[in-house]
């Protein structure tokens, strides 16, 4: 079994949590509320900013020069989802305004860590659960047969595009080698890194269904 395989079925339990979670419910039936969408955007741009730069410091600490390509290309992507995220959903608004919350804060702390103080292997494996849970959810919303005027379409075909499941299955790959030249504790630690950032995942959507802000 592939190392991919087993983490991946480690997290099943999550996935299957966050696509019960209000706020993916009422993103399939468009009934989720402008207010939160926004609220998780504006916080996704701000995670995508940071989730850039780690891609790219990843792919420069790359050994295998095939692999180094794909993360610059992995970062670039970044920009191109920032972009149409603010020319279809926020059109009036600025990152410049908006203020991190806990849970972004959080994620991208967390994956900072992984790619400062551990092996490549496990940064990588950190990374992963937002390309592999993304383009689930995104699948899985999409064979819901949206109808064309639903007010998330846009959105959900994006992370159902078979060009995003292609990068997810680059990046899996590139995580099955770093694993296979990996001693077990190694391994260890990279299912370790990828479920928290599994759960790091179920975070960030619960933040924007609360509408979450610093309490103090």
């Amino acid at each position: 079994m592939t190392w991919s395989k087993q983490a991946i079925d480690a997290v099943q339990p999550i996935y299957h949590q966050i696509m019960q979670h209000p706020f993916i419910v009422q993103l399939a039936d468009g009934s989720l509320t402008q207010t939160r969408f926004n609220h998780y955007l504006e916080q996704d741009t701000l995670y995508l900013a940071e989730y850039r730069s780690i891609l790219a410091t990843i792919g420069a600490k790359c050994y295998n020069s095939s692999h180094q390509k794909q993360f610059l290309h992995f970062a670039m992507a970044t920009i191109e989802a920032e972009q149409i995220v603010h020319q279809y959903f926020l059109k009036k608004s600025t990152s410049l305004t908006y203020q991190i919350m806990p849970a972004t804060a959080l994620y991208t702390g967390y994956l900072y860590q992984q790619l400062t103080t551990q092996p490549l292997a496990v940064a990588v494996a950190s990374i992963l659960p937002c390309f592999y849970l993304y383009q689930q959810v995104g699948e899985a919303l999409q064979q819901q047969q949206l109808a064309s005027n639903h007010p998330y379409h846009a959105w959900i075909s994006a992370y159902a595009s078979e060009t995003f499941k292609q990068d997810v299955i680059t990046v899996v790959n590139i995580a099955d080698q770093l694993a296979a030249d990996s001693m077990p504790d190694i391994q260890a630690q990279m299912t370790k890194a990828f479920i928290t950032a599994a759960k790091m995942e179920w975070l960030f959507w619960d933040g924007a269904w609360q509408l979450e802000s610093w309490p103090i």
